[in-house]
């Protein structure tokens, strides 16, 4: 995480939740429903953490655009029927591309979306969105996933094909291929045009593969325009560095990327993902969250989200934040993010082994983010705020181009 230092305004306590869900039927819809499975299991990425208080308070995401970067989306889920979603295929060169191990599916330009009528009625990258500007209605009138920041603006870029099947995990995405056989660089280039088109948050939920020394001048690119870039660290118990020094060949762990790692309900880190980790920056709820287990799932359960769903939820989250301070710049409001964190009070950021910079201040166990310094003359902000992380779709790519010159400054 950038660190810039100086003063930084905190956070007054959070107003109390709607007082009954009795007063809501029949009032209003939408996001006065509260948000449970069928067996009653409650959304608690929004139920204990403040998101409705921040809701009551006109914060929706509303003239916030965030990017997400994940494989192809389900055009035709419910939760996204009236959600702002823009679809995009960012490619280093040409106007397609082409599975890499099933040359027949092809995504292009003008079509990189699937529908269910592809025999997909959920993907990784669908449920990411949903995370972040879903409607809460799912198939044939059940629960559907319900987003944090529903009237933000999206940017979906499609980086992979996904697979049938199990939604997470291990090589669950078919990279796509140029005509020559090599990865169309989708990521690179969607974080570049994501930047260029006014994207002030860009959600990455995957990791693993290898070393890709062509995306750090995109990532670069973005923080020197103050985009915040999220990503999840791999879903696993493999230790990672102990400080938090960076790899600025990989997009979860470039020097500057908000990593996060799930956290469960009860406070503690996912299992799944249990493990120190130095570049971890700060934990989000994934755990027991809505979700799909396969591509084929037409009902929500709520189970283990793992750092997808916990870094989408954060990118929620910081979208209420920067439609409050939308003068704010990037670092001003994860900055302000981390100086205010459950249990904290010294108004600096402070890590440990296990929680990083901790879990963010709101409502009960609930994030919050404080008025950033340097905005005078305005009120304290309102507070706000497994789906295996996708791992093993990207390969070390060969080196058909150049390496990019770092020094960009545009």
């Amino acid at each position: 995480m950038v660190v810039r230092r100086g003063r930084w305004g905190r956070l007054p306590g959070m107003v109390s939740a709607l007082t009954s869900c009795l007063l809501c039927a029949g009032l209003c819809a939408g996001l006065c429903a509260r948000t449970a499975a069928a067996d009653g299991t409650a959304d608690w990425r929004i139920e204990d953490m403040g998101v409705r208080d921040a809701w009551d308070a006109g914060l929706t995401g509303k003239g916030v655009k965030v990017a997400v970067i994940d494989d192809q989306v389900v055009r035709d889920y419910p939760a996204l029927a009236d959600a702002d979603v823009t679809y995009r295929l960012a490619l280093s060169h040409g106007d397609s591309c082409h599975g890499e191990y099933d040359k027949g599916r092809t995504m292009s330009k003008r079509d990189m979306t699937l529908g269910t009528a592809d025999g997909f009625n959920m993907t990784h990258g669908t449920d990411m969105v949903a995370l972040i500007v879903g409607n809460g209605k799912g198939y044939d009138g059940g629960a559907g996933i319900q987003g944090i920041a529903p009237d933000a603006s999206v940017i979906a870029y499609a980086d992979s094909f996904p697979t049938t099947g199990p939604i997470g995990g291990f090589f669950t995405g078919e990279g796509c291929m140029d005509a020559d056989g090599n990865n169309a660089g989708q990521v690179e280039s969607s974080v570049t045009d994501a930047v260029d088109s006014g994207a002030r948050i860009i959600n990455m939920s995957f990791g693993g593969g290898g070393e890709n020394w062509y995306y750090p001048q995109a990532a670069l690119h973005a923080l020197r325009h103050g985009v915040i870039l999220v990503s999840g660290r791999n879903n696993s118990t493999d230790a990672g560095l102990y400080d938090l020094v960076g790899k600025p060949a990989y997009t979860q762990y470039f020097p500057g990327t908000v990593t996060v790692n799930s956290l469960a309900r009860d406070g503690t880190v996912s299992a799944t993902s249990d493990v120190m980790d130095g570049n971890v920056s700060i934990l989000s709820p994934g755990a027991d969250t809505p979700r799909y287990n396969y591509t084929g799932d037409r009902d929500l359960v709520f189970a283990d989200g793992g750092t997808s769903t916990a870094a989408a939820d954060l990118t929620g989250y910081l979208a209420l934040a920067v439609q409050k301070w939308p003068e704010a710049t990037g670092n001003q409001i994860l900055q302000s993010l981390v100086r205010n964190t459950r249990g904290n009070d010294s108004g600096e950021a402070r890590l440990d082994g296990e929680h990083r910079t901790g879990v963010r201040r709101g409502g009960p166990a609930a994030p919050a983010v404080g008025r950033p310094d340097g905005l005078s003359g305005r009120e304290p902000a309102a507070g706000v705020g497994g789906q295996g992380q996708r791992t093993g779709t990207r390969r070390p790519r060969a080196c058909t181009r150049s390496i990019p010159d770092w020094t960009d400054t545009t």
